[in-house]
């Protein structure tokens, strides 16, 4: 489940960022922590005034917040963006259904056709996660990044709203089938 980011969100958030570069260390802006409560606040904040968004990822059951994904870079012309996670409560499918939720949203209510990820091509769970949301790989740029003192490739992933309308259908049909 994903909700708009609330002001107490962002302490926790910064505290993750902080606290597990194991989970931070494959971003595309590299480790560049340790961040303040307010430098998060401001990222989001700043997002949101060039029409991105940022939702909490909550955990469906505990019901406490586990990540945070973001439509950033929108582009209103070609009706594109590009969607951010970092969930520090993995493999449990979170990723993947806050990805899905989001993809809905964008594709429902915010005119987005065309859904953009990129990410470290060594973080194997966040490619793994679009595409199971049905992300497809659309480029890898080889040393497109740099790292801990060396170059490493980066993934293109997409998603059209059309492939995610007919996926939608399929499954729909499938679960009236059951």
């Amino acid at each position: 489940m994903i909700r708009p980011l609330q002001d107490t969100d962002y302490a926790i958030l910064t505290y993750n960022l902080n606290n597990y570069p194991e989970l931070t260390k494959y971003m595309v802006m590299g480790n560049v922590y340790p961040v303040t409560v307010d430098e998060s606040k401001k990222h989001h904040e700043d997002n949101k005034a060039f029409d991105g968004l940022s939702f909490a990822i909550i955990d469906e059951i505990v019901g406490d917040m586990i990540g945070v994904i973001e439509l950033h870079h929108v582009d209103r012309l070609h009706s594109k963006g590009e969607i951010s996670i970092y969930v520090w409560r993995q493999g449990q499918g979170h990723g993947v259904r806050a990805i899905d939720a989001l993809a809905k949203f964008c594709f429902d209510k915010y005119n987005i056709n065309k859904l953009i990820a990129k990410t470290n091509c060594l973080n194997r769970p966040c490619i793994r996660s679009f595409e199971k949301a049905g992300f497809k790989i659309e480029a890898m740029l080889d040393d497109e990044l740099f790292y801990n003192g060396e170059y490493r490739g980066m993934v293109y992933l997409s998603l059209v709203k059309k492939s995610y309308l007919k996926r939608r259908k399929q499954q729909w049909s499938i679960a009236k089938s059951v």
